[in-house]
């Protein structure tokens, strides 16, 4: 437990770091549920993807050990990064959105999950509803103006990535959208 505790707290000061510390946790108690899950997004976010859809095995074998959040997103993750298979992971989504209706990952992993099968409408449905809910998040806005753009909807896109937050930095990732929005206009 106190490896995981250490590895949770260096988990956003170093990453490299924090994902000793989770393999050390893991080490130390095979089952260890929470540790596998937060070890595969260390592992995940060191682009060691594979390493990340073993980590998630585990974590998904152990899943009955979680709360129902924990448990919900594991699900979620493991269907979408590991089986590929997306069906089970919008259906996992919609459990979770129900647990954490005004959380923001379930809306934006149902949006994306929903994107990713071409059906944009309800995608749109949820990132507007994320954005109502976190109208301060670049994250949002940018998924949600690549899904307007996606449809053509070039002005609402437009529209959409004028709203960032006062004071925002502007990423590369948003002038890129800017400037395909501006041409596709």
């Amino acid at each position: 437990y106190k490896a995981y505790l250490v590895g949770e707290k260096l988990y956003n000061i170093n990453l490299k770091q924090s994902a000793v510390v989770f393999r050390r946790a893991t080490e130390l108690d095979p089952n260890y549920a929470e540790a596998w899950n937060l070890r595969s997004y260390t592992d995940f976010n060191l682009d060691e993807t594979n390493i990340a859809a073993d980590d998630l095995r585990r974590a998904f074998a152990l899943r009955e050990k979680l709360d129902d959040n924990e448990k919900a997103s594991v699900d979620v993750r493991y269907h979408l990064q590991v089986t590929g298979e997306v069906y089970k992971a919008i259906e996992a989504l919609h459990t979770w959105e129900k647990l954490q209706p005004n959380e923001f990952s379930p809306h934006n992993l149902l949006a994306l999950a929903y994107e990713d099968v071409g059906l944009y409408e309800k995608a749109t449905d949820e990132f507007r509803k994320n954005l109502d809910l976190f109208p301060n998040s670049p994250i949002t806005t940018d998924n949600y103006s690549d899904v307007l753009r996606y449809q053509g909807r070039y002005d609402e896109a437009a529209a959409v990535l004028g709203r960032l937050p006062a004071g925002h930095t502007v990423t590369g990732h948003e002038q890129e959208l800017q400037y395909e929005v501006a041409t596709l206009r």
